[in-house]
C-alpha cells in the first residue's frame, strides 16, 4: 500500500476507535452499528475516482482523486465553489472527477461518491 494509503487507513482505524468509545459512554447511540470502510482497488485496466464535496459557512469545495489497480495515485482536482449547497459541491466533485482520467488514456472507471441524491 502506498504512503497516502497508509496514512488513509491508519487515520481511519483511529477514528473508529475514537467512534467506539464515543459509542461505549453514550447512551442514544446504543443499537447503532460501526463499521470499518475500507477502500478496494478497482480491476487491473481500469481505474477508481473517489470524489467529494464539502461546505463550510459560506464556502464551498470539491473534489476528486484518481487511483489505479496498483492503489497509485494517478490524477486529482479541487474546486472552490464559494456560497453553494451541499448536493451542488458533491456534483461538481463527480463532475470533475469524470474528466480526469481520459486525458489518461483511461476508458474504464469506477466512480464512488458518498451523494445518494447525485446517484
Amino acid at each position: 500500500m502506498g504512503e497516502l494509503g497508509g496514512a488513509s487507513q491508519r487515520w481511519m482505524i483511529g477514528w473508529r476507535n475514537a467512534q467506539l468509545r464515543a459509542a461505549a459512554g453514550n447512551a442514544s447511540m446504543v443499537g447503532v452499528e460501526v463499521r470499518e470502510i475500507k477502500w478496494l482497488p478497482p480491476p487491473q485496466g481500469w481505474v477508481k475516482i473517489n470524489t467529494d464535496g464539502a461546505v463550510k459557512m459560506t464556502n464551498g469545495y470539491a473534489g476528486a482523486v484518481v487511483r489505479d489497480h496498483h492503489e497509485d495515485w494517478l490524477a486529482g482536482c479541487s474546486r472552490n465553489i464559494g456560497c453553494t449547497t451541499v448536493e451542488e459541491a458533491e456534483m461538481w466533485g463527480i463532475h470533475d472527477g469524470l474528466l480526469l482520467p481520459w486525458p489518461l488514456g483511461v476508458r474504464q472507471a469506477i466512480l464512488e461518491t458518498d451523494c445518494l441524491p447525485a446517484v
